[in-house]
C-alpha cells in the first residue's frame, strides 16, 4: 500500500520541482542584491497560489522580509489598495519609531498612498509620481536592512495605481535586494491590459503545466485514503480530465 503525504505537503505542489528550484534561485539572487520580477501564469486552477505560497515560506525560512497581496474584483477602484495590502501589515507591527526611520527622507511621499483619505492624489500628474517615486524609496530603505520579497496573486485584478507602482518599480530594481513574484489567471480580463502589458512585458514567466495523471491519483489518494486503487483513481480522473492530464483544482477544492 502506498504511503501518501499529507495534502498540505502536496497539494499543488506535485510535479512543480522546475519552479520551485528557479525561485529558489531568485530569492538566492535578491539575497545576494540582484532583484528580480518573476511571472506565475496559468489558468484558474493550476496551482499559481501554492507556488506563491511555497516561494514565501522559503523565503521568510531564509530571513527575507515578506509582502504579500492579491488583487480582486471587489477592489479594482480601490486606489493603491493592493499597495496598502503589501504595506500595511508591516506599519501596524513597526513601532512609530521603526515606521518613522522607514519613512525618512523621500519615502515619507509613500504615505499619501497608504492613507485612506488619497482621494484626487491621481488626478494631479506630478503628485502621482510624488507618490510612485515615495514607495520605492519606502521599499529601498526596508530592502537596505533585509532582502524584500514582494508578492502580488491575481495581478489581473490589481488596481490601476497599484499597478502604475508595480510597473514603475520594475524599471528601478536594480541594486535593490528585492524580489517581485505575481501570478495572473490568464483568460481573464485585466483592469487595465495597457498597463499590465507593459510591466510584463519580457517578463521571466513560469507556466505551470497541468498535472499527470499519476500525481493527480496521489491528490486523489490523498482525500479518499490509500486504499483507493489504480483502477478506481483512473476511472475517477479519466472522465474529469478527458485524457492524460489535469490541473489540482477540482481535486483539492
Amino acid at each position: 500500500m502506498p504511503i501518501v503525504p499529507s495534502l498540505a505537503t502536496v497539494a499543488g505542489l506535485l510535479e512543480r520541482e522546475p519552479e520551485l528550484a528557479r525561485l529558489r534561485e531568485c530569492v538566492a539572487d535578491a539575497m545576494g542584491g540582484v532583484a528580480r520580477l518573476l511571472l506565475v501564469e496559468g489558468p484558474s486552477g493550476i496551482g499559481k497560489t501554492s507556488l506563491l505560497r511555497a516561494a514565501s515560506e522559503h523565503a521568510r525560512a531564509e530571513g527575507l522580509v515578506t509582502l504579500g497581496a492579491s488583487g480582486s474584483t471587489l477592489e479594482q477602484d480601490f486606489s493603491f489598495g493592493v499597495v496598502r495590502q503589501l504595506f500595511e501589515p508591516l506599519r501596524a507591527r513597526l513601532d512609530p519609531r521603526e515606521w518613522a526611520e522607514l519613512t525618512a527622507g523621500a519615502a515619507g511621499l509613500a504615505t499619501a498612498a497608504l492613507d485612506v483619505a488619497v482621494g484626487a492624489s491621481e488626478a494631479i500628474p506630478d503628485r502621482a509620481h510624488a507618490t510612485l517615486h515615495g514607495l520605492h524609496w519606502l521599499l529601498a530603505n526596508l530592502a537596505a536592512s533585509a532582502p524584500v520579497l514582494l508578492v502580488v496573486d491575481d495581478l489581473q485584478w490589481a488596481d490601476s495605481a497599484s499597478l502604475r507602482w508595480l510597473s514603475y518599480l520594475r524599471r528601478r530594481l536594480e541594486g535593490l535586494r528585492v524580489l517581485v513574484v505575481v501570478a495572473v489567471r490568464t483568460g481573464e480580463p485585466p483592469v487595465d491590459p495597457g498597463l499590465l502589458a507593459e510591466m510584463l512585458d519580457s517578463v521571466e514567466a513560469l507556466r505551470p503545466a497541468p498535472l499527470g495523471t499519476e500525481a493527480a491519483a496521489v491528490l486523489l489518494r490523498v482525500q479518499l485514503g490509500v486504499e483507493a486503487s489504480r483502477s478506481f483513481c483512473a476511472a475517477v480522473i479519466g472522465p474529469a480530465v478527458g485524457t492524460r492530464s489535469c490541473s489540482s483544482h477540482w481535486l483539492i477544492r
